[in-house]
């Protein structure tokens, strides 16, 4: 995304705002790949979709169980036994037209390291040897990876962030109070 059209600047108007138009232009032209399209991950797809990311590209191979009803708000009682991701997509489309919406049919692991290419994977509901593989593959190529799963009410969240570096600021300054 090199520039924004009128409709998308008014569009991301209070996210242009707030995180600048590079940010904006950033997210615009970035692919996050969404493993298992369970509750946890439907909730980070509507957040991306509205913000403004280019491409969403999902794998879910699982079809829609009654157990999804709770928690996934892109399928309804009518979807129940479809393809998960191919139920979602309409939904996920009409929440933002400009956010191109893949469909992966094959697991992304099969994909060569030259075609794995996202900008972030995000990953829920999976077995540890599953995240371990996705691990291995992000780090290889250097993107980002977010894993959670939950369980009742209860949650674990592993997040890869290949070397991200940050810089916390200390004052060496010595703050007495007179009493």
């Amino acid at each position: 995304m090199s520039s924004l059209t009128q409709e998308e600047a008014e569009r991301y108007d209070r996210q242009i705002r707030l995180w600048g138009l590079t940010a904006q232009k950033r997210m615009g032209s970035s692919e996050v790949l969404l493993i298992c399209l369970k509750g946890s991950n439907a909730e980070v797809c509507k957040n991306l979709v509205l913000a403004g990311v280019g491409t969403i590209s999902i794998y879910d191979p699982e079809p829609v169980q009654w157990s999804d009803l709770g928690s996934q708000f892109f399928i309804t009682e009518q979807d129940i036994g479809k393809n998960r991701a191919e139920a979602s997509r309409q939904n996920i489309s009409a929440l933002n037209p400009s956010v191109k919406i893949n469909i992966l049919t094959e697991d992304p692991l099969l994909l060569p390291d030259h075609a794995f290419r996202f900008s972030v994977v995000c990953l829920t509901s999976s077995d540890p040897s599953y995240m371990l593989k996705i691990d291995d593959v992000c780090r290889r190529n250097h993107i980002p990876l977010y894993i959670n799963s939950i369980f009742g009410q209860y949650t674990s969240i592993f997040t890869d962030l290949n070397g991200h570096a940050f810089t916390e600021e200390i004052s060496t300054e010595n703050h007495t109070t007179n009493s």
